[in-house]
């Protein structure tokens, strides 16, 4: 691992990457920025892609066809990057006051690494996809019924949020609703768009 350089063994968020500076950026084709923390490795390239370099012009990242499917590797890390404008500075504190750092519950992450990501498994289809990024929602099944939870980790109410769905066996779907909110569904192709009216910290939808 010669051409990997450490500033740190451990990264813990509201302790060490609050104070870290960037060690470099690496540029995407897309044109869009990461910074660096922590680790920063350079990779030397046969048969892959470049697909990011850093301030330098060394290769950051890289990408090649792995059988039906491809292969990335960053040589940084992007949940630190993700992460790092989401946390205030401010003294950790022990205690657990809901003003203290200890309690706080980030949700301003980077858009842009976050685009980066995205970009990167833009192949890989989901079966669920939420309107808004901090609304997670996860696919469940027994039988013929599915279930799909939906998590908000964005700390406020959400209105209107939409949910896309794409039965992963193509089953007939026959009813959609939601035992908490009210939805309007809609359908294009074999994709079904569920417009929630209203979630708190959690909801979900059952289709069958």
């Amino acid at each position: 691992m010669q051409n990997l350089k450490k500033t740190v063994d451990a990264i813990r968020p509201k302790l060490d990457l609050i104070h870290m500076k960037p060690m470099d950026t690496i540029v995407f084709d897309s044109g869009r920025k990461m910074n660096v923390f922590g680790y920063r490795q350079v990779f030397s390239v046969d048969t892959g892609k470049v697909i990011g370099k850093y301030s330098n012009g060394e290769v950051a990242a890289v990408e090649n066809n792995y059988g039906r499917g491809k292969a990335v590797i960053i040589g940084a890390l992007p949940g630190s990057a993700y992460l790092k404008d989401a946390i205030p500075l401010q003294p950790y504190g022990r205690g657990g006051d809901k003003d203290e750092l200890s309690q706080f519950f980030p949700t301003q992450f980077n858009e842009d690494v976050r685009l980066i990501i995205k970009s990167i498994l833009k192949d890989i289809s989901s079966p669920v996809v939420c309107s808004n990024a901090l609304v997670e929602g996860v696919l469940l099944k027994k039988d013929h019924t599915y279930v799909i939870t939906l998590t908000n980790f964005s700390m406020r109410k959400q209105k209107n949020l939409f949910v896309e769905f794409v039965p992963p066996d193509h089953s007939k779907i026959v009813k959609i609703f939601s035992p908490y909110s009210r939805v309007n569904v809609s359908k294009k192709g074999e994709k079904f768009i569920i417009r929630i009216s209203e979630i708190d910290k959690f909801s979900c939808i059952v289709a069958e």
